[in-house]
């Protein structure tokens, strides 16, 4: 399949074609999602594998392997925690931050 603009081409057939050609209302060009801000690719030429940097909302970075049809879970999840919608996104360990006591001298 020829792109909207005509530059390149999306696999539709054959042995590896993209997962959401076929899912309506899904772009042919998406091939994973749930991911937050993928800022860099780079492809391991040996696995043939596709590796990406996705930037966090505060604390958390991820590299992710990226595999065909995938969800990465953002804005669910985050890293391996939960997000937390109504607290201003943030996740788990951003709820429960350690507390210092008062005997405590630094």
């Amino acid at each position: 399949m020829l792109s909207e603009n005509g530059r390149y081409r999306i696999p539709t057939t054959g042995p590896d074609p993209n997962p959401f050609v076929t899912v309506a209302s899904r772009r042919p060009e998406v091939f994973a999602y749930g991911l937050r801000h993928p800022h860099r690719l780079t492809w391991d030429p040996v696995s043939k594998t596709m590796i990406v940097n996705d930037i966090g909302l505060h604390d958390w970075e991820e590299v992710d392997i990226l595999t065909k049809g995938a969800n990465y879970g953002y804005s669910e999840r985050e890293g391996d925690e939960q997000v937390f919608i109504d607290k201003a996104g943030q996740t788990g360990s951003q709820l429960a931050r350690p507390s210092l006591s008062r005997n405590e001298i630094y």
